[in-house]
C-alpha cells in the first residue's frame, strides 16, 4: 500500500513539474517541494484551471507525505528498527518502508551461508506470493 502511495506522490510531483514546464517556468531550486521550492510555487502566476490543479496536487502530496510518515513511524514503533535498514536505505530507490520490508523478509542474514543462498529464497518467496495473487484473482474472476 505504501508503494502505491509513494508512486501516486511521484505522479503528482511529476504533474506539478509538467505544469511549470508547460508555462515555461524555470525551476532554479534543487527541491521544488522543499522550503525554497514552495516559496517559488507560491509566487508563480499560473492561469486559472492549472493553478487550481497545482494547488490541489500540492495538497495531495502533503497528505501523502503525512500518511507515509505516519506509517513509517508505526513501523518503527512496532520494532521495525532492524540493523539492516540503515544499509538498505543507501541503495538508490529503497526508502525506509521498503527497507523494513526487505529486512523482515530476510530475517537473520546469518542463516545464509552465502549471498547465493539468499537469492533463491527471495526468488522462491516472490514466485509463491505471485502465484497466490494469481490464484486469488482467478477465484475472484470465477465468482463474478
Amino acid at each position: 500500500m505504501e508503494a502505491i502511495r509513494g508512486s501516486r506522490r511521484t505522479a503528482l510531483k511529476n504533474r506539478i513539474h509538467a505544469t511549470l514546464a508547460t508555462f515555461g517556468e524555470p525551476v532554479p531550486v534543487s527541491d521544488l517541494f522543499g522550503t525554497a521550492g514552495r516559496e517559488l510555487l507560491a509566487r508563480l502566476e499560473i492561469p486559472g484551471p492549472w493553478s487550481t490543479t497545482l494547488a490541489r496536487s500540492l495538497d495531495l502530496v502533503d497528505g501523502l507525505d503525512r500518511r507515509i510518515g505516519e506509517c513509517e513511524a508505526e513501523l518503527r514503533a512496532m520494532g521495525a528498527d532492524h540493523p539492516y535498514v540503515p544499509l538498505l536505505v543507501t541503495v538508490p530507490g529503497i526508502g525506509p518502508t521498503l527497507a523494513y520490508t526487505i529486512a523482515s523478509e530476510i530475517g537473520d542474514i546469518g542463516w545464509f551461508p552465502s549471498p547465493k543462498h539468499l537469492h533463491p529464497r527471495i526468488q522462491r518467496d516472490s514466485l509463491r506470493r505471485n502465484r497466490l495473487d494469481l490464484d486469488v484473482l482467478a477465484d475472484e474472476g470465477t465468482q463474478a
